[in-house]
């Protein structure tokens, strides 16, 4: 391959286990996203007191101007980095000039058709915010190919002390824009000084710099391999942005702003969970595709962790949609529960299919992905636009109805064809879907009628949902045979715990 092997490329040292690293790797990820979720509710909590549902409306239309523009920014060029099983100095460097230049074009097209978006939306305001939400592309361009070569070298911590630390800049930006009076543009303004401090900080991470490309066969294979992605990304944004399109189009940046901030809730913990283990697991499993067994015994264990995790959330968010608006939101944002209690639901339909893009992408079946989300896209049109005359709450039960509509059906395709079963995901998934609905029916009787104002109460049901689940998740891990390597994990984990916690009270008695 041209332009020889730079050692900046290389994959994780030879005889290193993929399995090690990607449970390490996850775990690291998993401490370092409790910290931005801390993060992230903490703003949240600040921002919704600073600014009105309207500034959010307004902020989401722009949004969602700049995701279409945006969609073909990274052109699946990083996540084809991540899944080549070897790469050169050309393709990294080709890669890199491609991703900024389309990066930079795009931002060009997105001020084109700021003006047009703002009229179609009857909002003049959206125009120049959707300009600052785009001038963010070439700066995330620049640090594409960097994330994707940590990725590689399952460098997990770093990459996500580099987000974390970009995510506190951009918290603090947004806030002190939003008390200085900035409006909508505190939340995009915010975005850019967050990404710039990240890319900066994975350059210092990775030594490794472009230089000139003399063959450009590597790009042509990683565009070619990118782009079912970016069609699979464009039907992503259909079903994913075209609700906030609709309700913004039909209902105005108020209900568009109280829809925004329940459906911001519902991502914070699917990036608190499936996020970083994906970012851990996929990896790996596209090194070890040739080794099915080792591939299947992989994408077991990191659903055992990521179902245990996710069903608890689910749980949470739909038997305390109110209590969770009033902690993080606070008084004006009420209407907001019940769409918080709706994405519950979603969230439970969409942990059922958390193992597709994994498989998908580490065997390398990006165009049955693609066919995939375009054969399920009529449902996710169909609800929302039925639910539209209903308001943001309308547009949200169509959306999570579709979703548990087709999450069995999205599972038997995903994993048909792959070493492992749809039998054996649908298997581990059951019995902890089962505790979150049981948890659900129980902590609703208990429920601590709670005030406006009133923190405690709020806390109290919260608490016992959780311990309601974690009581019935416990007994499954426990007992039920499928979970039996989970139990042999935790034991070698806690077992390590103790043999270090011994050897450290000896250091320390020898000192003493």
């Amino acid at each position: 391959m041209g332009g020889g092997l730079d050692p900046n490329l290389a994959e994780p040292r030879p005889g290193t286990s993929l399995g090690r690293l990607a449970v390490r790797g996850g775990a690291a990820a998993l401490c370092a996203q409790g910290l931005t979720i801390a993060v992230e509710l903490a703003t949240m909590a600040v921002l919704s007191r600073l600014l009105a549902p309207r500034d959010y409306g307004l902020a989401a239309m722009a949004a969602s101007v700049v995701a279409l523009v945006g969609l073909l920014r990274d052109a699946g060029l990083g996540t084809a980095l991540v899944q080549r099983a070897e790469i050169d100095a050309d393709t990294a460097s080709g890669v890199f000039f491609t991703g900024v230049a389309l990066a930079a074009g795009l931002t060009l097209v997105a001020c084109a058709v700021a003006p047009a978006a703002a009229a179609a939306f009857g909002e003049p305001q959206v125009a120049p915010l959707v300009m600052v939400g785009a001038a963010l592309f070439p700066v995330a361009a620049l640090g594409t190919v960097h994330g994707a070569l940590l990725s590689r070298q399952m460098r997990l911590a770093s990459l996500n002390a580099a987000s974390l630390a970009g995510l506190v800049l951009s918290s603090a930006a947004m806030i002190g824009l939003a008390a200085a009076g900035a409006g909508p543009f505190a939340l995009l303004a915010g975005s850019f000084a967050g990404t710039l401090v990240q890319v900066a900080l994975v350059w210092r991470l990775v030594p490794w710099r472009p230089s000139r490309v003399r063959r450009w066969d590597g790009v042509r294979g990683a565009l070619s391999f990118g782009a079912p992605l970016t069609a699979t990304s464009l039907v992503t944004y259909l079903n994913r942005q075209f609700d906030n399109v609709l309700i913004g189009w039909r209902w105005g940046p108020g209900e568009l702003g109280l829809y925004s901030r329940a459906y911001s809730i519902l991502t914070l913990p699917q990036s608190l969970v499936a996020g970083p283990i994906s970012a851990s697991v996929v990896p790996a499993l596209a090194r070890l595709k040739d080794a099915p067994e080792r591939w299947r015994g992989l994408v077991e264990d990191a659903l055992r962790v990521t179902f245990c995790l996710s069903f608890l959330v689910a749980a949470l968010m739909v038997a305390n949609g109110g209590d969770i608006i009033a902690l993080l939101a606070g008084p004006g944002w009420e209407r907001a529960a019940d769409m918080v209690t709706i994405f519950g639901l979603s969230m439970a339909a969409r942990t059922v299919m958390t193992a597709n893009p994994w498989i998908f992408v580490s065997l390398g079946r990006t165009r049955r992905m693609l066919g995939l989300q375009c054969a399920t896209l009529p449902a996710f049109l169909t609800g929302m636009v039925a639910g539209l005359p209903f308001g943001a709450e309308g547009v949200a039960l169509g959306f999570s109805l579709a979703h548990a509509l087709v999450a069995v059906p999205c599972v038997v395709v995903a994993a048909r064809g792959s070493p492992i079963g749809a039998a054996a995901i649908l298997r581990l998934a059951a019995p902890l879907l089962g505790v979150a609905l049981g948890a659900v029916g129980l902590s609703r009787l208990l429920r601590v009628p709670a005030a406006a104002g009133e923190v405690w109460p709020c806390l109290l049901n919260l608490a016992a949902t959780g311990i309601l689940y974690a009581v019935g998740a416990g007994l499954v891990v426990l007992l039920d045979p499928a979970f039996g390597r989970l139990r042999g994990q935790m034991r070698d984990v806690a077992g390590a715990l103790v043999r270090r916690g011994v050897a450290a009270a000896a250091v320390r008695r020898k000192a003493a």
